[in-house]
């Protein structure tokens, strides 16, 4: 079952449960994974995609792209499905934020479902 949600690395991470390691080194780095299961989304992210979601998350902080499974189930067509977004705690309003998620964001979502 896959379900993890992957924040850029700070040095408060320390206190954030359920850390697990991708093995892949730029990954590891640059983004803390965080899991209930040992999944994690190595094969899923490139080099680029890393560079994308640290770009996306200078502009609008702080962010958090999930992956989870059955994230959605009172929306019919999700129900049973893996959903992938991208989340902030913030309300996105400005043009700038609005472009950013909508243009790095949305290249970031292409990536990882192609």
């Amino acid at each position: 079952m896959t379900s993890c949600h992957i924040y850029k690395k700070y040095a408060t991470d320390i206190f954030r449960k359920h850390k697990r390691k991708s093995g892949v080194k730029f990954i590891d780095d640059q983004l803390t994974i965080t899991s209930a299961t040992n999944w994690t989304p190595s094969s899923l992210l490139s080099r680029d995609d890393v560079n994308l979601f640290l770009e996306l998350n200078n502009r609008i902080s702080p962010l958090k792209l999930s992956i989870e499974y059955d994230y959605l189930p009172l929306i019919g067509v999700l129900k049973d499905k893996t959903v992938i977004g991208i989340e902030t705690g913030l309300w996105i309003y400005q043009d700038d934020e609005l472009d950013s998620i909508l243009n790095l964001g949305g290249l970031l979502l292409k990536n990882i479902l192609t």
